[in-house]
């Protein structure tokens, strides 16, 4: 992910706020934000309470990393660049491992080799992964770019993505035999996705006062609020899973624990804001690459390893570790592979 200072806000050089041109906060909120993920692919017990923001969290700091570009030759070679040939390539590569793992098993079948394709291209789980994560930004990105500046357009297409979502998912529409909801389909999730990265693209104006924010009183009474939220959302609101357009029970208790875990998150990055490690910068700019090959490793966690909630916390770290060599490798000799904002 690109995570640079806004160079039209001309803001001071606070050490507080940025290293090096980079906002650490954000690093810091991409790190977490990737961690947690991870960490919900376990399929651990915490998985519930996590899934209540791990991905609007991604969605509102892609958001707030996103801008409209004045030149549109420019927008559509970024957009290529970071994100859509990251994706078509660590896609084909997955399919080419797990095809390999399959021929060696004796089950491979030679129609997923005109299954792929269909798949990859319409964003099913089946064809992209995790990466479907990727996939949805991409369509975000396009609409933020050609979305009108009438506010009233603006909070039109914002309360109707959520409520299409809904409806969808009463509705599950099938193509070609795949149930679009089930399946996992990135363009259907597109519709639970959408609120979170507006608000996040929405408070990239707002980037100033984010970084100058400090006032240690309101920020924990702020964080037990959160904090509450969110257990509030995970209770009541079960069977969160954003990859299958799922909301919950209560579309208004998933917006509210998505939001809530997001502050929750960014006053903790704001608080580990003066810690500059380098491993954080790192995995904020690997995320494309960790969504891609990480449950990888945590296959090989779960079958030579004892799962639980907490180990699993551990196994999580372990592999963001393991990753950063990789992702330093991969920027310098594969850069194609890491990408660029998200």
């Amino acid at each position: 992910m690109e995570n640079t200072l806004s160079s039209n806000l001309s803001l001071p050089e606070d050490e507080t706020v940025s290293y090096k041109g980079r906002l650490m906060w954000v690093d810091w909120m991409e790190a977490i934000a990737i961690f947690l993920i991870a960490y919900g692919n376990f399929l651990s017990g915490g998985r519930h309470m996590v899934y209540i923001f791990s991905i609007p969290l991604f969605f509102m700091i892609s958001g707030f990393l996103s801008k409209k570009e004045t030149d549109e030759k420019l927008f559509w070679k970024k957009l290529w660049r970071n994100l859509i040939l990251p994706l078509l390539l660590i896609s084909v590569l997955n399919y080419v491992f797990h095809s390999l793992f399959l021929i060696y098993q004796g089950t491979f079948r030679l129609t997923s080799l005109y299954k792929f394709p269909f798949r990859l291209l319409l964003g099913f789980y089946s064809g992209v992964g995790m990466l479907w994560l990727v996939y949805t930004l991409v369509l975000l990105k396009i609409i933020a770019q050609h979305l009108p500046g009438n506010i009233f357009v603006r909070a039109v297409i914002f309360l109707f993505f959520p409520a299409a979502g809904v409806l969808i998912d009463q509705w599950n529409p099938f193509v070609y035999g795949h149930a679009l909801v089930y399946s996992s389909n990135s363009i259907i999730n597109l519709s639970m996705a959408y609120p979170f990265f507006y608000l996040g693209y929405v408070l990239r104006h707002w980037e100033r006062p984010l970084n100058t924010f400090h006032s240690l009183k309101f920020e924990i009474l702020l964080l037990i609020y959160s904090v509450c939220i969110v257990l509030i959302c995970g209770k009541l609101n079960s069977g969160v899973e954003m990859d299958r357009n799922g909301y919950g029970s209560n579309i208004v208790l998933f917006l509210l624990g998505g939001v809530s875990g997001t502050v929750m998150v960014f006053l903790l990055s704001k608080w580990f804001n003066q810690v500059r490690l380098t491993a954080v910068r790192d995995i904020s700019e690997g995320i494309i690459l960790i969504l891609g090959f990480h449950d990888y490793l945590i296959l090989l966690f779960r079958r030579f390893f004892t799962m639980s909630a907490t180990l699993d916390l551990l196994y999580t770290l372990l592999i963001l570790l393991v990753f950063i060599p990789v992702i330093r490798s991969a920027e310098k000799y594969l850069p194609w592979l890491v990408g660029g904002e998200c």
